[in-house]
């Protein structure tokens, strides 16, 4: 996976600030979209791409730069980045596969039904 595949909140693979979210298909009419929904859009996605499948390198070194402002929310993306810089890829593998996938199912189940 490479840096730029997923988003960064607030940024994207430039370092530009996000005017929009990336691959979103256009609806032809203006929307303002305030800077907390592309931070919310961006940190969704950056979240989502590490269920995907094993976080990478790139993943891991894209989210231990990331740091927030105030609040709850700031402080749990300060401990995901400390967490981040200090994790080795390559543990993730077999993590991911025990979580997600198991033997006939995982022990997590993200995506299932409830009913």
């Amino acid at each position: 996976m490479m840096a730029d595949e997923f988003l960064v909140p607030g940024e994207d693979a430039t370092g530009d600030r996000l005017t929009e979210p990336h691959n979103a298909p256009s609806s032809g009419a203006d929307v303002d979209v305030g800077p907390e929904d592309r931070d919310r859009v961006a940190l969704y996605g950056l979240l989502a791409s590490g269920l995907q499948g094993p976080v990478g390198q790139d993943w891991l070194d894209v989210v231990s730069g990331l740091s927030g402002g105030a609040g709850d929310l700031a402080d749990a993306i300060a401990v995901l980045a400390r967490a981040a810089a200090e994790a080795d890829p390559r543990s993730f593998a077999r993590d991911y596969h025990d979580l997600f996938i198991g033997v006939g199912r995982g022990e997590l189940v993200p995506y299932g039904s409830t009913i």
